[in-house]
């Protein structure tokens, strides 16, 4: 389910199921986040807020202006609930396994997702199938033209984009928490 929300309060994983998270470097999904915010056609993005004068959250984004401010509003908004929910596993003992966005984008071997499929206790008679439909479905085999969501998911794009100014807006909202997360500092 790419829209779980176990680690939320109210939702806690079943005995004995098995659970696997996707975690993504929080600097990322902000970026992510921000210019998948600009263009999408989600209709909770279309409903005008309050909170924004009037505006929609798309129209509100999109009046910023410059990326840097995009990236700001969400770590106030959107990328903060879902770096908070990333915050829950850090402190949890509920996962059986954690994977990394990075890993999975890059995972042309299918190592990671076979690593997956054992821990799920896929049988051996099916795992090359689940690799194979896996790999048909990998972000490096997906057209984004075909997905709205997909803009680029290249792995530290952070790099290039973060800024004296937006380590600090993180750093004051977020502390380490990307390095709790196994991602290296900045």
């Amino acid at each position: 389910d790419h829209h779980s929300l176990y680690l939320d309060n109210e939702y806690r994983r079943l005995d004995n199921s098995i659970t696997i998270t996707l975690v993504r470097d929080p600097r990322d999904v902000i970026i992510s986040a921000a210019h998948y915010h600009k263009k999408s056609d989600e209709v909770h993005l279309h409903i005008p807020r309050d909170e924004f004068d009037g505006l929609t959250y798309q129209q509100r984004i999109c009046s910023l202006e410059s990326d840097e401010e995009r990236f700001i509003f969400e770590m106030d908004h959107a990328a903060s609930v879902t770096i908070k929910r990333m915050k829950n596993i850090v402190n949890t003992e509920e996962i059986n396994l954690i994977v990394k966005f990075e890993d999975l984008v890059s995972d042309y071997d299918m190592i990671h997702f076979e690593n997956m499929f054992n821990q799920m206790g896929i049988g051996e008679s099916i795992i090359e199938r689940c690799k194979e439909i896996a790999l048909s479905h990998s972000l490096f085999n997906i057209n984004a033209n075909d997905d709205p969501h997909i803009r680029s998911g290249k792995p530290k794009e952070w790099e290039s984009v973060y800024n004296d100014r937006l380590k600090a807006e993180y750093t004051k909202r977020f502390g380490n928490l990307h390095e709790l997360l196994g991602y290296p500092p900045f």
